[in-house]
């Protein structure tokens, strides 16, 4: 409770007008829809993730203050980024900052990045070493996600189009491959192909229910 105070009291010191902020531990969920909407998404949509990667994935959360902020727009996005954080996004759609502990995001597009993002601190406490491979590979399984039986799962999204072009193209590497990739050969793919192919191999896992036992 006082760190969260003091935080928040050196929030408030640069935070634009017509935010909302909503606790939920440990994460610290600020967005600029309307009030209402904000508590909203900390429910259905913060707490359900963080819920549901306790049960299966991880055996606790981070122990540190996470910052989680949900952007309405494109514009407040980039605005935001460059102001409070300076940073340039890499993508319109959300990143993860670790060392300022900070998830933000551009919500217009839909939730995805945002349980995508999620993971990342999970991953981050668990093992602050994980393989990009695996880091990127469950985070972006859950970019389209459902609740099976109880259960987190991810669905068949986006990135299946150009994991299949990449194939018939040769341009996919084997799982051997792609498992012993560094972090920095993982990262540098422009084409999004180890993405995609970690993804659905993590995909593979989840459908022979032996995702959450590997990850664990």
């Amino acid at each position: 409770a006082a760190e969260l105070a003091q935080h928040v009291i050196g929030l408030k010191q640069t935070l634009p007008a017509g935010v909302t902020l909503v606790w939920e531990k440990p994460f610290l969920v600020i967005g600029n829809e309307g009030a209402a909407q904000v508590r909203e998404r900390s429910k259905s949509l913060v707490r359900w993730t963080q819920q549901l990667l306790l049960k299966d994935f991880f055996a606790e959360p981070p122990r540190t203050l996470q910052e989680v902020w949900i952007l309405k727009d494109k514009p407040s996005y980039e605005t935001y980024s460059r102001r409070l954080f300076k940073y340039d996004p890499q993508t319109p759609y959300g990143y993860y900052l670790s060392q300022r502990r900070a998830l933000v995001m551009n919500i217009k597009p839909g939730y995805g990045t945002l349980t995508h993002e999620l993971v990342h601190p999970f991953m981050h406490h668990a093992w602050e070493d994980a393989p990009g491979w695996l880091n990127e590979g469950l985070a972006s399984l859950f970019e389209r996600p459902a609740e099976r039986e109880g259960h987190l799962v991810g669905k068949v999204n986006w990135r299946l189009p150009g994991l299949l072009e990449g194939l018939k193209a040769d341009r996919v590497p084997s799982f051997k491959a792609l498992t012993h990739l560094s972090s920095n050969e993982f990262y540098a793919d422009p084409s999004g192909v180890h993405y995609a192919a970690a993804r659905y191999l993590c995909y593979w896992l989840q459908e022979q229910g032996l995702l959450a036992k590997f990850v664990r």
